[in-house]
């Protein structure tokens, strides 16, 4: 299933916002958004509120406890009631179960919290028309039977005269399918704790929720390559041929890592510390300038073992949803990842969202970011601006630029807001002490200056410093 359209009203400081989005598989378009702004412009609340909806009331009341609490809009004395609407329409993959009718394409999540309750109130309802096709139709289509009793949910809020084109009875649709574990509504969320652990380490979970749980609690642990240990039953083989294909048969995406290898986690008697004979269980292969070697995966550098965590755990996931894949280009559904850009170097930045985008072009992401560099390849429509409006409400804006065209300078100028990168002091002392340097003309004076300047330079370690040019005297000095 992939997201069309977003509805916030009373989130932190999200007053009223509505995001569209254009997935479109067939086409290869639309099926990346990059969220940035500064820090507090919620962004990571945005990817929440997304996972929420997608799960329904009572997995996303047991997943984000601590964050319910905090969602709340607190500028007024009496915080009003958040919402959450999403319209989620199915893929060519479609779930498959005699509560869904064959006409349906999709459904409509609605959350609500109000301050001071334990967990969240909502619906959601199956539907045969795709909302997001009409830009002036709203999600809030439970007029008059909204679950909670509250005038801002009862009045009519979808465009007069338009027909609602709920079908089904279900209200509890979503619900009652995350708890039957229903396959091919797939939503997995990565928060920006993605560590990589000692092999054999993480057990086997069950439930859809594990999708999404690390997008709520920090402290939680992905199965990442333990999916190879953890599946059994014939499915480990097919985990290590996706990984393989997805990951590897591009040199793009991850790097210098250029393979595997899973292995059993058998400990025996040879003498060798056990820890060291589970981390030498799953092993890498790094392409380095005298030639490959294989390591521990538990001994790669910070970047590699998070973007290798995420993505195995991505592919795990998908393949007990869509168990007919053998090509992980054929993955379909919606992947939330926040600061995905998390310990990347800058050049590995560049390459890493084409990357993806070869690897998984029937996947959604929405992700965030404060890297310029992430959105370098990237359309402008692929970027949506989260910045506050005159009344300190979070709003969304287009970006008016490409940044295919722009240097990472002009990035951080015309995009991030950043206008002036202000260099260490030393360098302003540098480029005082070159332009007296060069000036053979210079007054006494300004020799003085200058050389006071290279006293400074050196004893703060700067070395090779230019020989100042001979210094033309006049003819009145002594």
């Amino acid at each position: 299933m992939y997201l069309r359209q977003l509805q916030i009203e009373n989130l932190k400081l999200i007053r009223d916002l509505t995001l569209r989005f254009r997935p479109d598989p067939k086409a290869g378009e639309g099926m990346w958004t990059v969220l940035i702004g500064r820090n507090g412009r919620g962004k990571t609340s945005i990817l929440r509120a997304i996972a929420a909806a997608a799960f329904g009331k009572s997995q996303a009341s047991m997943l984000a406890e601590a964050w319910l609490h905090s969602t709340p809009d607190r500028r007024n004395e009496t915080p009003a009631q958040t919402i959450i609407g999403a319209w989620f329409p199915f893929g060519s993959r479609r779930p498959i179960h005699e509560s869904i009718p064959d006409d349906a394409i999709g459904f409509v999540s609605w959350l609500g919290y109000t301050s001071g309750d334990s967990e969240f109130v909502g619906r959601t309802k199956l539907h045969a028309r795709d909302l997001g096709s009409d830009e002036g139709h709203d999600l809030w289509l439970f007029e008059g039977d909204a679950p909670r009793d509250s005038p801002a949910l009862n009045e009519p809020r979808h465009v007069p005269g338009d027909p609602v084109f709920s079908i089904g009875a279900i209200d509890e649709f979503i619900v009652e399918a995350r708890r039957k574990n229903l396959d091919r509504l797939f939503v997995a969320a990565f928060g920006n704790t993605r560590r990589l652990h000692r092999p054999g380490s993480v057990e086997s979970r069950s439930g859809q929720a594990h999708r999404i749980a690390s997008l709520f609690d920090p402290e939680y642990r992905m199965a990442g390559l333990d999916f190879f240990k953890n599946l059994g039953n014939g499915r480990s083989e097919r985990f290590r041929k996706l990984l393989q294909r997805a990951l590897f048969q591009s040199r793009e995406l991850m790097h210098e890592v250029s393979g595997v290898r899973l292995g059993e986690l058998i400990f025996d008697d040879s003498g060798v510390p056990d820890e060291i004979q589970q981390d030498q269980t799953y092993t890498a292969t790094l392409d380095l300038p005298g030639g490959p070697i294989d390591v521990p995966t538990a001994w790669l550098a910070d970047g590699q073992q998070a973007l290798l965590s995420w993505l195995a755990d991505l592919i795990g996931h998908l393949m007990l949803d869509q168990r007919d894949v053998t090509d992980p280009a054929d993955f379909e559904g919606l992947v939330l990842v926040d600061d995905i850009d998390l310990h990347i170097h800058p050049d590995w930045q560049t390459r890493l969202v084409p990357a993806l985008k070869r690897a998984f072009p029937k996947l959604q992401f929405i992700v965030t970011t404060h890297s310029p560099l992430i959105i370098s390849s990237l359309r402008p429509e692929e970027v949506v601006v989260l910045d506050l409006d005159e009344g300190g409400n979070i709003q969304a804006n287009p970006l008016d630029v490409d940044p295919r065209l722009l240097t990472s300078a002009e990035l951080y100028r015309h995009v991030f807001g950043v206008r002036n990168t202000p260099p260490d002091p030393i360098h302003r002392t540098l480029r005082r002490y070159e332009y007296l340097a060069r000036d053979g003309i210079r007054t006494a004076e300004e020799q003085a200056r200058m050389l006071r300047l290279r006293e400074e330079l050196e004893a703060a370690g700067v070395r090779d410093l230019i020989d100042p040019e001979p210094r033309q005297q006049d003819d009145g000095e002594a």
